[in-house]
């Protein structure tokens, strides 16, 4: 039995249920904090459109006699480096000095362009039509990630411990949620269909799907909740 498309619908109401409670959180915030609580909102405004478009059958094409769900990968290229600055804001601190934007400025993008190059491959992983493509482009993609989380975990954390160990506290437990949920991703991807085909269709279907609310929507509530808990130590 296909329940692809009941796992889509899932998503879609998943993505407003975690933009509801984004936003309830949210009000809470002091006005100039409530930035924190808009990156996540967007993250889950442009999932919940994803999820949509799939569930409708509008965001799929076929290569090669495969269904690619490139709904899936235009997500993903927004949102996962949405996600990544919702971290780093929260961990580093404003900087006023020039040079130190410029390497700040330097930083942060390392960071989302090895992201947004980790989805670009993972996608052409996925659209590839021969094994020896698909490895390479595979490879690339979790390269990429190894990459991101590199910077995370290396210069991004030691500035965010150096500015605040409460912040960095924050930084750390956010960080840690989505490294479990974004390892997981590729090992579903190399199971699911696009890989060896362990699992079928519905079940990878359920399991990005799971993926996605937890590494979205959940996490976009837990931001949002780490930043009160902040601002009340802080009073």
């Amino acid at each position: 039995m296909d329940t692809t498309g009941f796992w889509f619908w899932f998503g879609f109401v998943g993505m407003l249920v975690g933009s509801a409670g984004i936003v309830f959180q949210g009000l809470k915030l002091r006005k100039q904090d409530r930035y924190h609580a808009l990156i996540p909102l967007l993250v889950t405004a442009i999932a919940t459109i994803s999820y949509y478009a799939l569930a409708r059958g509008s965001a799929s094409i076929t290569v090669g006699g495969d269904v690619i769900y490139i709904g899936r990968y235009l997500d993903w290229l927004f949102t996962t480096p949405l996600l990544l600055l919702s971290i780093i804001v929260v961990g580093l601190p404003a900087v006023t000095d020039l040079k130190q934007k410029r390497e700040r400025a330097t930083l942060i993008a390392s960071v989302l362009v090895a992201d947004i190059l980790m989805i670009v491959t993972g996608a052409f992983a996925d659209l590839a039509t021969n094994t020896t493509d698909t490895v390479v482009w595979y490879g690339a993609s979790c390269l990429w990630l190894l990459l991101v989380l590199y910077l995370m975990y290396g210069e991004v954390k030691r500035q965010a411990i150096a500015h605040s160990k409460a912040a960095a506290s924050v930084y750390t437990r956010l960080l840690a949620y989505l490294t479990i949920a974004w390892v997981l991703y590729p090992v579903v991807w190399i199971y699911g269909t696009p890989g060896f085909e362990i699992i079928n269709k519905s079940t990878e279907a359920a399991t990005f799907a799971i993926l996605d609310v937890c590494a979205k929507a959940v996490f976009g509530v837990l931001v949002v909740t780490y930043v009160l808990k902040l601002e009340n130590k802080a009073k």
